[in-house]
């Protein structure tokens, strides 16, 4: 038959059966990703992709906060949904920063919700001893990505509270990721 051609989907695409939600996230919230993880127009193999996609998506600060608790002196991780290929979770923070690490082979997309987050990137020196290349303070709205090369640290302001939104492809094992030290010379 002359002008039909055949289609074939190159893209993944994602099953809303597919997607995990934490239990106590609001039915919009889960629609939003939904909307985002179930298109034909995001290619889910694309680490980079997936996790720079999550810098559009917008999900409501207090559907969040239902989610999520704030500990003293620390961030606290909470997996808002996940798939076998990736996983987002929204980041409590209170007065803390993490250790300088990398994120052994994730992509990473993230974006701060609430409050001031301050990030530095590292080059490696020798071994597993970095120096500090880059320093950059984000405020709400501001998105930002990390490639599984690149090393840094994320922190709140001195005393103050944060939320923000991390997006791992594939998913994140917190178990592999490589933890780095100032290099002393």
């Amino acid at each position: 038959m002359a002008g039909l051609r055949s289609h074939h989907r190159s893209r993944p695409i994602v099953s809303v059966d597919q997607i995990r939600f934490h239990p106590v996230l609001h039915p919009d919230s889960r629609k939003r990703i939904t909307d985002l993880f179930c298109s034909d127009e995001l290619d889910t193999s694309n680490r980079a992709g997936v996790a720079s996609a999550f810098s559009t998506l917008s999900l409501d600060l207090d559907h969040l906060k239902e989610c999520c608790e704030f500990t003293e002196c620390c961030y606290e991780r909470c997996e808002i949904a996940s798939t076998s290929e990736w996983v987002l979770l929204a980041l409590a923070w209170h007065d803390c920063t993490t250790k300088i690490h990398d994120h052994d082979d994730s992509e990473c997309g993230f974006k701060v919700l609430e409050g001031e987050l301050e990030e530095t990137r590292y080059a490696v020196v020798n071994g597993t001893t970095v120096r500090e290349i880059a320093k950059r303070r984000l405020a709400p709205g501001v998105a930002g990505t990390s490639n599984r090369k690149a090393i840094h640290s994320l922190g709140t302001l001195p005393g103050k509270q944060a939320i923000s939104l991390h997006a791992y492809s594939p998913a994140l094992d917190c178990d592999s990721m490589n933890v780095y030290e100032i290099d002393a010379d």
